[in-house]
C-alpha cells in the first residue's frame, strides 16, 4: 500500500511541516500555531492565500488556525501545556497541518518530536493523538488522512539529523559523525539542551528548561505597560520582538533597546543553566544554536559562549532533520 511521509514540528509558537510537496519551499508553510473559535465570515476580499485563511471543522466544532485565528478570532490561544495532547485545540493544529500539507486523502506515515526533558513520559500521549483516521473539513472540503505510524524523537534529535545526513539520507559532514556536539533550541515553550557523542545521544546531558522565548515577551510586555501603559498579546509581541518598533494609535516608537535586554537577560539565564547541565563542557567539541529562537539569542549568547555556531537556515532544521528521519526508516 501506498503512503506519504510527512515531518511535522508543532512548537509552542509556531507549526514547522515538511512534505514532499512543500520540503523546497517551507518557510512559505510557516504557520503560528493558535487556534480561534471560528464563524461564518460575513465578508472576505478574497485575496488571501490558504495558509492566511484556514478554517477546520470536525465533531461540530469550527476553528480559524494561525494567522486567520489572530486576525479575526474574537479569542484565539496556544496552549503552552507540556501534556497538551488531549487539547481540542491541539486536535484541530494537527488537522489544520495535515490539511494544508497534504493534497489529498491518504495514509501517511509521520515523524516529530517532544522536547527532551518530557519525552519519556508524553511519547505515548503525542503518538495517541496522532496515530488515527482524521476526519474534518478544511476550508469547505471534506478530508480523511490516516495516520498509521508516528515516530517521536527527542527534539534536538532532528537538528542532529540534519547536520549528520543529507536529503537522500545518506552521511554527510563525515568529521562530526566522530565528534561530541552540543545543541541549544531556545524555542517559545521551553528551551532544551542535548548533547551528541560519536553521533549518538547522550541521555544524561539533555535538559529543558522555562528560560525561553517567552521570557523574552514577558520582559518586553512588563516593561511596555510601566513605560506605555499597554499589554500586548502574543500575536503583537511577536512583530514588536522582530522588529523593534512599537505602534501606538498609528505612532511609532523604537523599542530596539528594550528588546535587546530583555534578548540578553534571557541568553544569559539560558548559558548559567547550561552551566549546571553540562558540567564537563571541555569534553563537547563544538556547540550549535538552532531553530527560530536560536537565531533571535545568537548574537546574545555568543557573548557568553563566543565559539557557539548557529546551524544553517536554523528555522526549520529540527523539521529537517525529523524529514530525512522519515527517508531513512521508511
Amino acid at each position: 500500500m501506498s503512503f506519504k511521509k510527512a515531518a511535522y514540528d508543532w512548537g509552542y509558537s509556531s507549526l514547522k511541516p515538511m512534505t514532499e510537496y512543500i520540503k523546497d519551499n517551507p518557510e512559505d508553510y510557516l504557520m503560528p500555531a493558535v487556534i480561534g473559535a471560528g464563524y461564518d465570515l460575513s465578508f472576505t476580499m478574497g485575496s488571501k492565500k490558504t495558509i492566511d485563511s484556514i478554517q477546520v471543522k470536525f465533531d461540530g466544532k469550527h476553528f480559524f488556525a494561525g494567522k486567520l485565528a489572530q486576525e479575526q478570532s474574537r479569542l484565539f490561544y496556544n496552549s503552552i501545556k507540556q501534556d497538551r495532547f488531549d487539547d481540542v485545540a491541539f486536535d484541530a493544529l494537527v488537522k489544520a497541518s495535515l490539511g494544508l500539507t497534504l493534497p489529498d486523502d491518504c495514509d501517511v506515515r509521520i515523524v516529530t518530536g517532544l522536547p527532551p526533558k518530557f519525552y519519556a513520559t508524553h511519547k505515548n500521549l503525542l503518538v495517541d493523538a496522532l496515530k488515527k483516521t482524521h476526519k474534518f473539513n478544511f476550508n469547505g472540503e471534506d478530508r480523511e488522512i490516516n495516520v498509521t505510524h508516528v515516530n517521536v524523537l527527542p527534539q534536538l534529535v532532528g537538528t542532529a539529523l540534519d547536520l549528520l545526513y543529507d536529503d537522500a539520507g545518506k552521511k554527510t559532514n563525515l568529521d562530526l559523525h566522530g565528534k561530541s556536539f552540543g545543541i541549544i533550541d531556545p524555542g517559545f515553550g521551553t528551551t532544551d539542551i542535548a548533547v551528541f557523542s560519536k553521533g549518538e545521544y547522550k541521555d544524561d546531558m539533555k535538559d529543558s528548561t522555562r528560560n525561553n522565548m517567552s521570557e523574552v515577551y514577558r520582559l518586553v510586555n512588563e516593561e511596555l505597560h510601566k513605560q506605555y501603559r499597554i499589554e500586548a498579546n502574543d500575536f503583537q509581541l511577536e512583530s514588536i520582538v522582530r522588529t523593534g518598533v512599537l505602534s501606538v494609535k498609528g505612532k511609532k516608537y523604537n523599542v530596539a533597546e528594550l528588546v535587546s535586554w530583555a534578548k540578553d537577560n534571557v541568553a544569559m539565564a539560558i548559558v548559567n543553566h547550561l552551566n549546571t547541565v553540562w558540567i564537563k563542557q571541555w569534553e563537547i567539541d563544538v556547540v550549535y544554536l538552532t531553530a527560530g529562537g536560536g537565531i533571535a539569542l545568537h548574537p546574545y549568547m555568543r557573548k557568553y559562549m563566543p565559539d557557539l555556531q548557529l546551524v544553517p537556515d536554523a528555522q526549520f532544521s529540527n523539521v529537517r532533520g525529523y524529514y530525512k528521519k522519515a527517508i531513512r526508516t521508511w
